[in-house]
């Protein structure tokens, strides 16, 4: 972009930086005042640099880093919005040439802008015609004219630009005539070359990559289209140079594989004749990450007699099979103790590993290594532990009676010792049982064992044999112990929340009147208490008595609240007591033949006590019940011609008896 009395180059940054992995830079634009300048040494100007993000909003707090190809540019101050004020200061020599000044963010590809210095000179011409005016014209600027001597030769007072290489200059003698000489300008070769890089060292692995930025301008100011360079490596590879911008080239470099030499070098050469430059990138080379972790125990076999050791070599190995120094890794067995690994050389750790007392098992020992980026690296090594042969096993058990009842334990304690009779630790001791549960025999230490034992659920008396012998012998020794089974006392049953029942059975107030009744009933139990129920209970019952000369029918509804209380209420057996009241709707008859018939009905209150127990079968309940109700009649009936009827008292209800069916919920 070029704006009026402004040079300015800036460098889109669209992909970079997903590829970088940097902050998510758009554009860095440097800009000095004027793009063409006289050449003062010891003179400074000032130079602008912004930093804006992908969308256009200022980007503050960056870390620029600044460069020149001639002169100093230092000493950025940030000045608000994402822009900086540098100073530049011009070269010490007063010669024309162009100047690189370039801004860099690390991760995103930098900015720069060129500034031109012309510088004034005496231009020698010679045009071998003495006395004669001398114009001389040059890039597009024109000065003189000015007259030879008597040899044809002048010296021009010119402004030389650093982009001008040919003038032209221009005889007019006395009568007209003119001569254009070509004259070539001696320019002193300046560089026009830039680069940057953000890395110091790199991992021999060969697989670790550098990033360089080249820039290049002409002489003229502009940038270069196509690169002029020439790339040297030593101990790498340059996997591939990549125009970013006019100007701006990335190089991407690889490590090599392998520390057979401690440092990568490129070297980058300006091809064309007049800007010779060189620069040159070192970066050290060390081992990579650690990418391999290899342990191994030697021997792979020992005694566990709690003293018998082995050698733990642990080994980290970058992707090229560098040694990788890192601090000591950790390291964890299954069994017995290990040190703390040691660092014997670089990517070399040695750790002690001590056998336990006893085990005949496969003992894993895992090493992790921690690294940088959070993810570890793990390797295991094993060795086989072997122990002496168990010569005496003894046997006892706390119980030697056990409840069928699939819960309870006897806990069975062993000794093991060898053929000295010494506590042997370590045994592996396998036991058997052909009814219910045997845990496995466990390790206590000192020769002693225990294994815990738990008794099958069954409904029937009997005996168990567990056996034991020790693990892994042709002649081992053995040890058995028998555990008699006894019956089980019947368990709890679920007390029920409630029930639904029917009943039926018969009514009779001592022989007056007996009556068959019916009757349907529903209870809850409303706490946590077991023992208290509410029940309603409704009812119909029918009654007929005959005599000589007068027959009684009586029927009844019921409508009753019982408060039960249960005894046992999660037992097969359950006795239980009702006491409560309700309501009866009673109609009775009186037929004393020839057409005289008395009759009459009543709303009478009742009182009821009652008592009966439940046999349960699973959900449902047969049960047997004994009451007594008392519901007291006093009414005159209703005569069936004029005239007052006959009085009836008495109480309607009576003993009961009766036999039905619960359903439990």
């Amino acid at each position: 972009m070029r704006t009026a009395g402004h040079a300015t180059i800036s460098w889109l940054a669209a992909l970079l930086p997903v590829l970088l992995g940097g902050p998510a830079l758009a554009k860095v634009t440097v800009r000095i005042g004027a793009k063409v300048m006289e050449a003062q040494p010891g003179r400074s100007v000032p130079v602008e640099i912004t930093v804006t993000g992908r969308g256009g909003e200022p980007l503050a707090g960056s870390r620029l880093v600044l460069a020149a190809s001639a002169g100093r540019l230092v000493d950025p101050r940030p000045t608000g919005a994402g822009k900086y004020r540098a100073t530049y200061h011009l070269p010490a020599r007063r010669h024309p040439l162009t100047v690189l000044l370039a801004a860099w963010v690390p991760g995103q590809p930098p900015g720069m802008a060129t500034l031109r210095l012309r510088a004034p000179t005496n231009l020698p011409v010679n045009t071998d015609k003495p006395n004669v005016a001398v114009t001389l014209k040059l890039g597009g600027r024109s000065y003189g004219p000015v007259r030879t001597d008597g040899r044809g030769r002048c010296l021009v007072p010119v402004e030389v630009d650093p982009a001008d290489k040919q003038a032209q200059a221009v005889a007019r003698d006395e009568f007209g005539n003119t001569t254009a000489i070509k004259v070539d300008i001696p320019l002193p070769r300046f560089p026009l070359l830039l680069g940057f890089t953000a890395r110091k060292s790199l991992a021999a692995d060969g697989r670790d990559r550098a990033r360089v930025w080249l820039l290049q301008a002409g002489a003229d100011g502009r940038p270069r289209e196509r690169a002029a360079l020439k790339l040297q490596v030593d101990n790498g590879k340059v996997m591939q140079v990549v125009k970013v911008r006019d100007g701006v080239f990335r190089v991407d470099l690889r490590s090599p594989a392998g520390l057979q030499k401690r440092t990568l070098r490129l070297r980058v050469i300006d091809s064309r004749g007049g800007h010779p430059q060189r620069l040159e990138f070192a970066f050290s080379l060390v081992a990579g990450r650690p990418e391999r972790l290899l342990a191994r125990l030697q021997p792979e076999r020992l005694p566990s007699d709690g003293s018998s050791s082995a050698e733990l070599l642990v080994q980290v190995r970058d992707a090229a099979g560098n040694p990788a120094s890192v601090p000591a890794p950790v390291v964890s067995c299954s069994r017995g103790l290990v040190g703390q690994p040691v660092e014997v050389s670089a990517g070399t750790f040695r750790a002690r590993y001590t056998a336990p007392v006893g085990g005949d098992d496969r003992v894993t020992c895992r090493v992790v290594l921690a690294r940088q980026d959070g993810d570890a690296l793990a390797s295991e090594a094993a060795l086989q532990l072997h122990v002496p042969r168990v010569a005496e096993l003894d046997l006892e058990t706390d119980h030697y009676q056990l409840l069928a009842d699939g819960s309870s334990r006897a806990v069975l304690s062993l000794r093991a010792r060898d053929a000295r009779g010494r506590p042997l630790a370590g045994a592996v001791i396998e036991g058997r049982a052909a009814l219910g549960r045997l845990s496995r025999v466990v390790d206590d230490g000192g020769g002693q064992y225990h294994a815990v034992y738990t008794a099958p659920r069954r409904q029937r008396e009997g005996r168990v044999r567990l056996f034991f012998q020790a693990a892994g012998e042709q002649e081992a020794a053995r040890a058995e112990v028998i555990i008699e089974l006894r019956q089980p006392p019947e368990p709890p049953l679920p007390v029920p929340r409630g029930w639904l029942g029917l009943w039926s059975g018969v009514m009779s107030n001592l022989g007056l009147l007996t009556s068959v009744a019916l009757s349907l009933e529903v209870a809850w139990r409303p706490s946590s208490a077991s023992w208290f129920y509410l029940q309603l209970e409704g009812g119909y019952r029918y009654g007929r008595r005959r005599g000589d000369s007068l027959t009684t029918t009586v029927d009844v509804g019921q409508l009753r609240l019982l408060a039960i209380f249960r005894l046992f209420a999660d037992r097969r057996l359950s006795p239980w007591v009702g006491l409560g009241g309700g309501a009866v709707f009673a109609g009775w008859r009186l037929d004393g033949g020839a057409d005289v018939v008395e009759a009459g009905r009543a709303l009478l209150p009742e009182m009821v006590a009652t008592l009966g127990g439940d046999v349960r079968l699973g959900h449902f309940t047969l049960f047997l019940r004994l009451g007594y109700s008392y519901a007291w009649l006093y009414q005159e009936a209703e005569a069936p011609a004029a005239g007052r009827g006959s009085l009836v008292k008495g109480n309607v209800g009576g003993l009961e008896a009766g036999a039905g069916v619960r359903l439990y919920f």
